[in-house]
């Protein structure tokens, strides 16, 4: 029996954002919006629900501290915001299922307190069953897992409290890159089990500002050099192994600069695993790069 295949055209979520942002970018400019009386938008990108924008407009230059407020004090996330008359700030770390509150100050010392009420956690955001560190030692910061499997990307703070997730399953490992976006692998996969099309620049907002694809996709890791650039793990499809290749991409063009061909350089039969198969033969995990010189 001859059956049909069925193509359906799926949007790049960088053109959903696109259209989202010009509609509450419109709302903004068109509205009269003060300290006292902020835009505020939440999960204005989409694929992030506990974060916010918040957008407001000072007759003069003047810098703001944001405070999300924690449920106890220590889980308090602060951010100081240089001076501007126009302020579009991000808003990191609210809680699910949770009426929270953010303290606006501005350096003169007027405040303003709001309050976001968010959805419950969705079942694809796994929650930790155990966790030791303290607040004194994670203090403001928070723990990124990045699943493989059906779970959401999240971000954990001391106690085990979910303060980020995104509704995409971006994969392998997650890096805070020079200019404060992070890069992840992509959501989309090219072949199973995980090789994705390549790695995704975003905000924490969740705003895609880049996706970098690669004929031979994207496993496990990457890594940002000195001078922008970025090293990618990857494979050639085409010759019937996977996870065997490294490339150097242009940060601003994303072509390919340079390939390293593990094939080339490593004997495949020697040392091998107890899952060593000709297939995956070196299934590389990780890159690292030395500067060193070689003497």
């Amino acid at each position: 029996m001859n059956e049909r295949l069925t193509l359906q055209r799926v949007n790049h979520i960088i053109n959903e954002q696109y259209e989202a942002e010009r509609q509450f970018l419109k709302e903004f400019d068109t509205g009269d919006y003060t300290f006292q009386n902020p835009y505020v938008k939440v999960n204005p990108y989409i694929i992030a629900p506990l974060s916010a924008l918040v957008m407001f407009r000072t007759d003069e230059e003047v810098g703001v501290t944001i405070t999300v407020k924690g449920k106890e004090p220590a889980g308090d996330i602060s951010h100081t915001f240089p001076k501007s008359k126009i302020h579009h700030l991000p808003i990191y770390g609210l809680y699910g299922d949770y009426d929270n509150k953010i303290s606006l100050c501005l350096e003169t010392g007027e405040e303003k307190v709001l309050e976001i009420k968010t959805e419950p956690l969705p079942n694809k955001v796994k929650l930790p069953t155990k966790i030791e560190t303290t607040s004194e030692y994670l203090k403001d910061n928070v723990i990124f897992v990045t699943p493989t499997s059906y779970a959401y990307d999240a971000a954990y703070d001391y106690k085990g409290d979910c303060r980020w997730y995104t509704t995409l399953n971006f994969v392998f490992d997650l890096k805070r890159i020079s200019n404060g976006n992070i890069l992840v692998g992509s959501y989309r996969l090219v072949a199973p089990p995980y090789h994705t099309t390549g790695v995704i620049e975003m905000s924490l907002t969740g705003k895609v500002y880049k996706e970098y694809r690669l004929p031979g996709g994207y496993h496990h890791d990457q890594l940002e050099l000195e001078d922008g650039n970025f090293i990618i793990l990857s494979q050639d499809f085409k010759r019937g192994t996977v996870e065997d290749m490294a490339v150097l991409v242009d940060r601003k063009t994303g072509k390919i600069l340079k390939e390293w061909d593990y094939q080339k350089i490593l004997p495949q039969t020697v040392g091998k695993s107890g899952s060593w198969t000709e297939y995956d033969w070196f299934h590389n995990n990780a890159v690292w790069y030395d500067k060193k010189p070689i003497h």
